[in-house]
C-alpha cells in the first residue's frame, strides 16, 4: 500500500470526485478524516465504507469558507488522527446561471468555497506540515475553464 498509515483530509468528501478519492487513498493505505458541509449520512457512508477496508475514518461536519471552522477541522484532525500527511481541497460549488442572471450573494458564495476554501485549508494544515517536515496538498480545479458554457461562468472563473 502506497500510503500505509497516512493521514488525509479531504474537503467536500461526501459526494461525487470527493468521496472517490476519498476511498481510493483508504484502498492505498490512508486513513482519513472526511469533511462535509450539509449531507452527514452521505459522509457516513463514506466513512463506513472507509472503516470496512479496514481503516479509520472521521466524519467532520465544517463550511470550508469559514476559516473558524476550518481550523477546527486540522485541529480535531491532529488531536484525533495524530497528524495531517495529505490535504485534497475538493470541496466546490456551482450555480447554474447565466452570468447576467447571477447575483451578487451567487457570487460570494461560489468564491467563498472554491477560492476562500482553499486558502483556509491550505493556511490551517501548512503550519503542522512544515512542522513536521512533509506532507502533500492536491487542489482540484475544473476542466470547465477550457470550455466555458454560459450558465458556468462564475463557477468557471472560481476555479480559474
Amino acid at each position: 500500500m502506497k500510503l500505509a498509515d497516512r493521514i488525509a483530509i479531504v474537503s467536500g468528501a461526501a459526494k461525487g470526485m470527493g468521496r472517490d478519492i476519498c476511498l481510493t487513498l483508504a484502498r492505498e493505505g490512508a486513513d482519513l478524516m472526511v469533511n462535509y458541509q450539509t449531507n452527514s449520512q452521505a459522509a457516513q457512508e463514506v466513512v463506513s465504507e472507509i472503516k470496512k477496508m479496514g481503516r479509520r475514518a472521521l466524519p467532520h461536519q465544517a463550511d470550508v469558507s469559514d476559516n473558524n471552522q476550518v481550523i477546527a477541522m486540522v485541529d480535531r484532525a491532529i488531536k484525533e488522527m495524530g497528524c495531517i500527511d495529505i490535504l485534497v481541497n475538493c470541496a466546490g460549488i456551482a450555480a447554474r446561471v447565466a452570468f447576467m442572471d447571477a447575483s451578487i450573494e451567487e457570487w460570494h458564495s461560489i468564491i467563498n468555497v472554491n477560492l476562500h476554501g482553499p486558502f483556509y485549508t491550505m493556511k490551517a494544515v501548512l503550519p503542522h506540515m512544515r512542522q513536521r517536515g512533509s506532507g502533500n496538498i492536491v487542489n482540484i480545479s475544473s476542466n470547465i475553464t477550457k470550455w466555458y458554457p454560459p450558465t458556468s461562468s462564475l463557477y468557471a472563473t472560481s476555479k480559474a
